[in-house]
């Protein structure tokens, strides 16, 4: 159990998942910066850090840190996620920005990174050969599912597109597993 307070000075914050680096996504209510207004929306948390917000169409995409509000980029995204890709022990910033521009990385709250030119149904993010860096699963509809790992390259997985995806460290050994929940046959885990 994780106390998480009042991160950053969120108003009703309400997280749904975390990883074990202690990311938590959830969402809150925001006051929109146009118009002056709360709205909810999807959210990124880590302890002591900065909270990634998609306000949506027409509004891009934001951080929440110490210093308050930064415009990260002028695009609105489709999800948003926090991942260590590079193993220095800061997370960087997933976004996907839909089937235009598909999916980048904010990368050490300083250069943008693209990864890939498709736009997933669902990201899923773990340490899943256990040397310190996160790796990205993507599923990419009519491509199955696809690993950024270490960093560094693109490695095929499955062919068939899962339903949904998890992350976790299901036996207690080293790093994480991953969990992919297949139409017609149920989850399977790699």
């Amino acid at each position: 159990m994780l106390d998480l307070g009042n991160p950053a000075g969120l108003q009703d914050y309400t997280p749904r998942d975390v990883n074990r680096s202690g990311v938590v996504v959830g969402s809150a209510n925001f006051r929109n910066p146009n118009p002056d207004r709360y709205i909810q929306h999807a959210v990124v948390w880590r302890p002591r850090a900065d909270v990634a917000v998609n306000f949506g169409a027409g509004t891009g995409t934001w951080l929440l840190g110490k210093t308050g509000w930064s415009l990260i980029h002028p695009l609105g995204p489709e999800s948003v996620t926090a991942a260590d890709v590079d193993g220095n022990g800061l997370d960087d910033v997933v976004v996907d920005f839909g089937a235009a521009y598909g999916v980048w990385l904010w990368l050490n709250h300083a250069t943008w990174v693209p990864l890939h030119g498709s736009s997933p149904t669902d990201v899923a993010v773990g340490d899943l050969d256990w040397n310190g860096k996160d790796e990205l699963v993507l599923n990419l509809p009519g491509y199955g599912l696809w690993i950024w790992r270490n960093h560094s390259s693109w490695q095929f997985l499955h062919g068939t597109n899962a339903q949904r995806l998890a992350v976790g460290n299901l036996d207690g050994v080293g790093g994480d597993d991953l969990i992919a929940d297949f139409p017609g046959a149920g989850p399977r885990r790699s």
